[in-house]
């Protein structure tokens, strides 16, 4: 039986607002069940709790997903807060996340992921022009993009961010986040969610970071600076990152090009 709160699928010009939705599975999650496309997607001023992800985009993606808006919201006590899953070849676009507080027990507050749903079958798909705008993150402390190689996510932007870091993460049991139990890794992919770093984004274009603050309660383990690590990814910007108050050495990237680091 699922327990999902509300799932739009394939639907267009929506409102879900003023809502309280507790539920065991996802709270809110708008899916594309087969190639039709689900856009004009408004959710705002509701209370989201849930056993998995309170917010989420997918995994169901067979269909584009475009201009989706949460807002004014709260996410209370879900295993993640949001979550964007393109596993099944359509594309996801003009996406927004904005004045939000975001309280998560997961390892990952944040998910951002468009590597298909079986890695050797599934078509693939794009993700752009994703943004999440002035949030309050109360959670263990990381955030999790990965795109492809031949399909980075493109033009994805964290702006104006208080991310308050409570709880350990064990490296050595990390594992990236699926979405689903119908889903087949590439043996030969790297394990990212073993690296040390709270922010981590793989094959991106046009990353902007600016304007995020992490705020430790000491617990957080092995998460050490730097605090952001890119690979594979090109055209970045990282702006203004304070931890602890502190303006800390916090990039490390690997095979990326033309990134920019400024305050």
């Amino acid at each position: 039986i699922n327990t999902d709160g509300i799932d739009p699928d394939c639907c267009r010009n929506v409102v879900i607002s003023d809502c309280i939705v507790q539920t065991g599975d996802d709270g809110i999650a708008v899916k594309t069940s087969s190639d039709v496309s689900c856009e004009n997607i408004v959710i705002t001023n509701c209370l989201i709790s849930s056993r998995e992800t309170a917010f989420k985009l997918g995994t169901e993606s067979f269909g584009n997903i475009r201009n989706v808006s949460i807002s004014n919201s709260i996410i209370h006590g879900s295993r993640f807060g949001c979550a964007l899953y393109l596993k099944d070849g359509g594309n996801f676009e003009n996406v927004q996340v904005s004045n939000c507080t975001i309280e998560s027990d997961a390892e990952y507050a944040i998910v951002i992921d468009n590597t298909p749903r079986y890695y050797d079958t599934s078509p693939k798909g794009a993700i752009r022009n994703v943004s999440f705008t002035n949030l309050q993150i109360h959670a263990r402390g990381r955030c999790y993009v990965e795109g492809l190689h031949d399909f980075p996510i493109e033009n994805l932007s964290f702006r104006d961010i208080q991310w308050n870091i409570c709880g350990a993460i064990e490296l050595e049991k990390a594992e990236k986040p699926w979405g689903s139990m119908c889903c087949r890794l590439n043996p030969d992919s790297a394990q990212l969610a073993r690296q040390p770093f709270r922010f981590i984004a793989a094959y991106t274009r046009g990353l902007q970071c600016s304007d995020i603050r992490f705020i430790s309660d000491g617990t957080d383990g092995h998460l050490k600076s730097p605090q952001l690590y890119l690979y594979g990814s090109c055209n970045a910007t990282i702006k203004n990152i304070l931890v602890d108050d502190r303006k800390d050495g916090y990039v490390k990237s690997v095979q990326c090009s033309n990134i920019c680091i400024d305050g």
